[in-house]
């Protein structure tokens, strides 16, 4: 009974011995992969203050920085935005001041406040609204900076907008090439005059 409860155990210690070494490298590949540094975060696409064309898109145009005073073309465009929502937020205090039933009296000082001040730029506009002397109409101006704000924020739709750009630039790009074409035919067609309009040639002798 000694040397068979010898040879089970001995054989028990064996059979585990693969087992334990699996489980141990198991666990060393676990703490390894736990303590192994995260992955260095994706560099930005922008170097320099200038976008990169990446895989999939076309490569970018180099702008010249002097063409709008040193604007970029995106804040020329985000400016006239402003200007733009400064306007139609504007429009939306008035139509409401307006009512169903009772018209604001402050509707009428804005209509005549607005013919004495074209809205050419909306921040120099409301800046002057917000130092009326009278204090109705300071706090209509701060009704439109709110309503501005909100119609940025939830109502205009800037992926129309993009697509509005994008495809008008597109369709106005192949029409310009329709008529190219049309054109070109035509001047063609004008210089070389058809074989059947030309004047016979007398006949010889």
């Amino acid at each position: 009974m000694g040397a068979g409860g010898a040879a089970v155990r001995g054989k028990a210690a064996g059979g585990a011995g693969p087992g334990r070494a699996a489980g141990g490298a198991l666990a060393a590949g676990r703490v390894g992969a736990l303590a192994a540094p995260p992955p260095a975060p994706r560099r930005a696409a922008r170097a320099g203050g200038r976008r990169r064309g990446g895989a999939g898109r076309a490569a970018c145009l180099e702008v010249p920085i002097d063409i709008l005073g040193g604007d970029s073309p995106e804040d020329r465009a985000a400016g006239a935005l402003r200007t733009l929502c400064t306007f139609v937020a504007l429009r939306v205090v008035m139509e409401q001041m307006r009512g169903t039933r009772h018209q604001s009296p402050v509707h009428n000082k804005i209509v005549d406040y607005l013919a004495e001040h074209p809205l050419k730029n909306g921040e120099a506009w409301l800046a002057g609204l917000m130092r009326h002397e009278e204090t109705e109409m300071r706090l209509a101006a701060l009704r439109v900076l709110e309503t501005r704000a909100k119609y940025v924020e939830s109502t205009f739709d800037w992926g129309t907008l993009k697509e509005a750009v994008v495809g008008g630039v597109e369709l106005e790009n192949a029409n310009l090439r329709r008529d190219y074409v049309m054109d070109s035919f035509q001047l063609e067609s004008e210089a070389s005059p058809d074989d059947d309009d030309a004047e016979p040639e007398p006949p010889a002798g």
